[in-house]
């Protein structure tokens, strides 16, 4: 596991409980569970990347500012977080990117919720799946949802993962009573 992949894991480790005990707080909007999680990173990614942009009055030449950004548009997409490479300049290709983290949220145990907007990120993670991470909110607790569900959920999870080629430690469902990677 690299070092980004070992700062996602650890961060998802670390909020689980939060979002165990506030599973609202991250599931009403999903910006609610971006801002939750972007914010979790930035304790852990603190090294910068610089801009210069002459459109700013008076110009920004090498400002630094943190190298993690929230709802970044780059090229064609939006993501929902992404983290550029430390010390880029003037990031503009994916080249420049270390990690994007593509966030859905859900509740009950209707099974579209893996089978609705949550497959349009799917394609992009698909594209970009060497830096690709799928972060799945939802407010259940797994183990008291039905064995239909479950199995159901398992079944189509994994098959997303082989379908999109997830790379390990890339893909996570977090459930308030557990985390499936």
């Amino acid at each position: 596991m690299n070092n980004i992949e070992n700062i996602i894991k650890t961060t998802v480790d670390s909020i689980h409980k939060d979002f165990s005990e506030n599973p609202y707080d991250y599931v009403s909007y999903e910006i609610e569970a971006q801002v939750k999680l972007y914010n979790a990173l930035k304790e852990h990614i603190t090294d910068k990347m610089y801009i210069t942009n002459e459109w700013f009055i008076p110009p920004l030449v090498n400002q630094s500012t943190s190298r993690i950004r929230l709802g970044y548009k780059l090229l064609n997409y939006i993501h929902d977080i992404i983290i550029f490479k430390p010390n880029v300049h003037n990031p503009t290709k994916y080249d420049d990117v270390e990690a994007l983290i593509e966030i859905k949220i859900g509740y009950g145990d209707d099974k579209k919720l893996l089978t609705g907007p949550a497959t349009k990120d799917f394609s992009i993670l698909r594209e970009y799946n060497e830096i690709g991470y799928f972060i799945f909110f939802i407010a259940n607790e797994f183990d008291k949802t039905s064995k239909n569900f479950q199995d159901f959920f398992i079944r189509t999870f994994e098959s997303y993962k082989k379908e999109y080629n997830f790379k390990s430690n890339h893909a996570f469902v977090i459930f308030r009573d557990k985390i499936i990677q």
